[in-house]
């Protein structure tokens, strides 16, 4: 083949054409040449290396030059460097094929065997762009972009398919660039099968290993752009394939490419190609080393997620690769090390995963330095935790963290006291992590309380003493700036509880955990008020917020069970959150109280103080029979929820009524009571052969001994009109709860209500003829007496309707009316055919005290509420009245009324509810919270649509005077309205601009009718001012 490539003399020509241009820009070979050449694949290539291998300087077989060899046999040496740079040229192409790529690997081994040749450099064998081009080689005949085979084999398919269709021209949906084409043909011809990989793999094994036999003996220290084109090659080569766990870059009889790559930068940094400058090429190599720590993608990559296993072995080579190198140069390395740690510091990207691998790396390296190398590090370390870059404050704090997981370092030479300060672990803590927690950007602050979260519950501080040191703090006067940087127990607490409540979701979330983990720990005295931040956490706006409390309000209970202030947390933190409108949070509730509560109940004989479950279970259910028994009604609804999921087993339900006569009796009954309630598909028979067991005898003796006479002195005391006011409502029930006991027939005990109820109404009615009707009644008025007769008609005639006449009716109203419509309101015969409507002046003028007026119009109410025909009549004129009345308590109880009719008769009431609104501007705050509570409560069960000017009535309440009232309206609309109708806000946007602004002439917005007074009191722009401003008529 030698001959071959030299037989004919035109030949001379092209290869002096090649090394006259440097090889650039040159001639491929002709192809006939080339064909005789590669015939029979790369067996030219080995049989040439064979027969040049013997001498070369580690060949033992000859002591014979090539060289004369070659001039006898009239042999240019240049002729075969041409050949070998064809061969190696026809492969820098991506698109070059498999056998291309071979030829290639082949030659440059070829190439580098020439060099090693004694007497290469004498007949200028070496060319540094040939050299380079083949060291260039190991890169470029590596196929590119091997993680993707399937997609480059889809994509091979498809245009298979493609070419079936040969009439159809292809669809081209995206601009007709011939960079779009390139690519895809560079991707198309980028498939390899294995075998194929195997075999360049192989090829470049060899090439790699012979070209480090080179550098073992041809030194590189005049040729420094070789030795950076080595490096970067060899740290490329690094991450090809992985290493084996134990390897060591000590010699050649390395079994993978990455490992021949770590020996190659080793030998790169011995003494034979760099003994002048040893540091230089030691910070070269660290620096590209950089890449493979941070694990950032080669060329223009982004960062994948998650990180691909590949990257993550070649990180772990690399670094046992530094870490070997360092403890062999040691002080030479120290320098270099310190570069490199801050470069990881800057050149990591900003993803999580990524910052804590390159946090590990770094951590790990920095305890190759000595002591004092690593106390200045820190000290750098510190004043780039203040950088103003985000990243790097959160780079930092993860740096922290795994520099917490090592060992406090002890100083091995005497260090200055800022220095020892550096070295503990006190300041990473305390400095440079909790330091953090009240940083300006929410994301620095989230991760400073999630690290510190860490540290507490990982054990990074060993046990509860040095936590509790480290919580009293100590004050640090750092070495470059006086900085305090300590904290106080109180003020890190005081801290925490305002993180707690920040603006950002998950900094409250990060607050929660390190609250948790210190409450848990007892670490500090559990105070009510770090407890009560905690609880309110369970109504956070945030639902991952809510779960997380609950989670952390129920392991602060079990890890303190017996602490009282830890119980009342924990029910009123989970259990009032059993109403949440989010069915994920309401899960996480029954899971609490299915853990806490059921779960441990066991039969009385069961029952152990030792066990700390059931105690607490127990414990729970006192108070909540007790200081907490408003609570209680909640878990009506958990109940109902549990029952469904089958939760009330029969052996679970006789457990607890083994309990009943126990010390736990009140606990028990309560628990039995709420389970019967819940559960319609129970087997209720056990439960009450246990309550008839302990209270029948007395119920029987009470109702059938006892009960006519109770009754008469209930109904006596009732007659007497001395009883407080409040007292009234529950002794009339009382009667009705009576009534029910007696009889279970429904006519039969309205029959006996009636006989009850019906002497106290005809004396209401005889004492309110009296004051309304004698003409000197007024005068004997006694007002608190009269308000009771009122109170006590309006409660007797929701129970007994049919008792009640048109006379009750009129008595009532004349009350309200004024002095001269009296003697038509008082005569039943005349009016016994009222008409629908009545003036709305009727019930103006009235001469009686207010306290009366607005408890007569409760009563007003209450009779409307059972008899449609009057509240029709009566309807307008109280709408009336909420327009005119001066007094606080009428207008009070005339909207609460309105509201109550309007459950009732919605279609009467609809078309008064602009009135009701009028009272959203209502000179008392009183009432426009009353009527805000009202009216939401109407457009949640829809009994009220958000028609006319309802919207806008609310949207104005944004801006109350009341700060109180503005945030209430705030709730009301965002959190109870919104769920309800979605869409709420953007349907009247566009219209509220007009509205708001006072504009009336568009065709379609702002057209509802108004009265005069709703458009003045409900005016929000001053026209007479040049700024317009979102403020209401009341409240200048």
């Amino acid at each position: 083949h030698l001959q071959l490539k030299n037989h004919k003399h035109r030949k001379y020509s092209w290869v002096d054409t090649v090394w006259e241009l440097d090889f650039t820009e040159t001639e491929p070979l002709d192809s006939r040449i080339e064909g005789l050449i590669t015939d029979d694949g790369v067996e030219a290539f080995v049989q040439l290396y064979k027969a040049l291998y013997p001498f070369c300087a580690d060949g033992q077989e000859t002591t014979e030059s090539i060289w004369p060899i070659l001039v006898e046999n009239n042999l240019s040496p240049n002729g075969m460097v041409a050949v070998l740079h064809h061969f190696v040229q026809e492969a820098q192409n991506r698109k070059a094929n498999t056998q291309r790529r071979l030829f290639a690997l082949h030659a440059a081994g070829l190439y580098f065997l020439l060099v090693e040749i004694p007497g290469s450099i004498a007949n200028q064998i070496l060319h540094p762009v040939m050299f380079e081009k083949c060291l260039q080689t190991l890169s470029k005949c590596w196929p590119e972009e091997l993680d993707f085979p399937r997609k480059r084999k889809k994509k091979q398919n498809r245009n298979l398919m493609g070419e079936r269709k040969k009439g159809k021209p292809a669809r081209n949906e995206n601009p007709p660039t011939e960079d779009i084409f390139e690519e895809e043909d560079v991707q198309e011809d980028m498939y390899f099968s294995a075998r194929e990989l195997l075999e360049i793999r192989e090829a470049l094994f060899l090439l790699l290993r012979n070209l480090l036999r080179l550098f073992s003996k041809f030194s590189l220290k005049e040729r420094p752009q070789f030795v950076q084109a080595c490096i970067q090659i060899f740290v490329n080569l690094t991450s090809l394939e992985p290493c084996t766990q134990d390897f060591k870059p000590l010699d050649m009889r390395a079994k993978y490419i990455s490992e021949l790559a770590y020996f190659g930068l080793r030998l790169l940094c011995s003494p034979l190609h760099s003994l002048e400058d040893k540091v230089k090429t030691l910070r070269q190599v660290f620096y590209q080393l950089l890449r493979v720590i941070v694990m950032l993608p080669g060329k223009e990559g982004s960062v994948s997620l998650p990180i691909p296993s590949q990257m993550i072995d070649a990180r772990k080579a690399a670094l046992r690769f530094l870490s070997s190198m360092i403890e062999e140069l040691k002080e030479t390395a120290f320098p270099v090390l310190r570069i490199l740690l801050q470069h990881i510091c800057v050149k990591v990207p900003d993803k999580s995963e990524y910052r804590t691998y390159a946090a590990l790396s770094l951590s790990q390296l920095l305890y190759k330095l000595p002591c004092t190398e690593h106390a200045r590090f820190i000290a750098w370390l510190y004043g780039y935790s203040r950088n103003n870059k985000i990243s790097y404050r959160v780079f930092a704090l993860d740096v922290a963290l795994a520099l917490l997981e090592h060992p406090e370092r002890f100083p091995d030479v005497v260090l200055t006291e800022e220095e020892q300060v550096f070295l503990k672990h006190k300041f990473l803590v305390q400095v440079m992590i909790i330091g953090r927690c009240s940083d300006k950007v929410p994301t620095v602050r989230s991760k400073a309380l999630s690290s510190f979260a860490q540290c507490l519950e990982n054990k990074v501080i060993p046990n509860v003493q040095d936590i509790q040191e480290l919580l009293h703090g100590s004050k640090y006067e750092l070495w470059k700036e006086n900085h305090y940087a300590g904290s106080s127990r109180k003020e890190i607490m005081a801290v925490l509880r305002r993180r707690a409540i920040d603006e950002k979701t998950n900094v409250r979330k990060s607050a929660l955990q390190v609250l948790t983990s210190i409450l848990k720990h007892t670490v500090v005295p559990c105070t009510q008020e770090d407890l009560s931040t905690v609880q309110d956490r369970c109504r956070d706006p945030a639902i991952s917020v809510r779960k997380l409390a609950l989670q952390s309000v129920t392991e602060l209970l079990l890890s303190q069970p017996t602490n009282l202030l830890m119980q009342k947390a924990w029910l009123m933190g989970v259990i009032p959150v059993i109403m949440d409108c989010e069915t994920t949070v309401q899960e996480k509730v029954l899971e609490c109280v299915d853990h806490l509560l059921l779960q441990p109940m066991k039969p009385c004989h069961k029952f152990m103080p030792q066990d700390k479950d059931q105690v607490l279970a127990w414990d729970l259910l006192r108070l909540l029979t007790t200081e907490t028994q408003e609570l209680s009604r909640y878990l009506s609804k958990a109940f109902h929820i549990l029952a469904q999921k089958n939760k009330f087993s029969s052996s679970f339900i006789n457990g607890i009524i083994s309990h009943t006569e126990t010390e736990r009796a009140a606990a028990a009954w309560m628990l039995l009571a709420k389970v019967a309630g819940s559960s319609p598909k129970l087997d209720y028979s056990k439960i009450i052969d246990a309550w008839d067991k302990l209270s029948m005898p007395l119920n029987t003796h009470l109702l059938w001994g006892v009960w006519p006479s109770f009754a008469d002195d209930l109904k006596c005391w009732l007659q007497d009109f001395q009883c407080p006011l409040e007292a009234i409502s529950p002794a009339i029930e009382t009667l009705q709860k009576l009534s029910q006991a007696v009889t279970d027939a429904p006519k039969e005990m309205q029959e006996l209500l009636n006989n009850l109820c019906g002497d106290l109404l005809t004396t209401c009615e005889q004492y309110i003829s009296k004051i309304v009707l004698q003409e000197f009644g007024t005068e004997q008025l006694q007002e608190d007496v009269l308000v009771r007769h009122l109170f006590t008609l309006g409660e007797i005639a929701q129970l007994c309707p049919a008792k009640v006449d048109k006379r009750i009716f009129l008595l009532t109203q004349s009350l309200l009316a004024s002095p001269d419509n009296m003697e038509h309101l008082s005569s039943p015969a005349e009016n016994e055919d009222l008409p629908a409507s009545q003036p709305l002046s009727q019930f103006r003028g009235s001469t009686m005290p207010s306290p009366v007026r607005a408890h007569a119009f409760i009563t007003l109410g209450k009779l409307c509420l059972q008899h449609e025909d009057l509240a029709k009549k009566c309807i307008a004129a109280l709408a009336r009245e909420l327009e005119v009345s001066k007094d606080v308590a009428v207008r009070n109880n005339v909207v609460i009324v309105m509201c109550d009719l309007c459950v009732r008769y919605t279609t009467m009431v609809d078309r008064y509810i602009p009135d009701i609104a009028v009272c959203l501007k209502d000179p008392e705050p009183f009432i426009r919270k009353q009527t805000l509570i009202l009216l939401t409560n109407l457009l949640q069960e829809e009994f009220v649509k958000w028609k006319g000017s309802l919207f806008f009535r609310f949207v104005s309440v944004l801006v109350d005077p009341n700060p109180e009232i503005g945030s209430f309206v705030k709730f009301c609309l965002v959190h109870l309205l919104l769920k309800r109708n979605p869409v709420m806000f953007s349907q009247h946007f566009i219209e509220c601009i007009f509205h708001f602004n006072g504009y009336e002439k568009h065709e379609k917005y702002n057209k509802f009718p108004q009265s005069e007074r709703t458009t003045c009191t409900h005016k929000i722009i001053d026209v007479g001012t040049t700024n317009p401003s979102l403020k209401g008529r009341s409240a200048k």
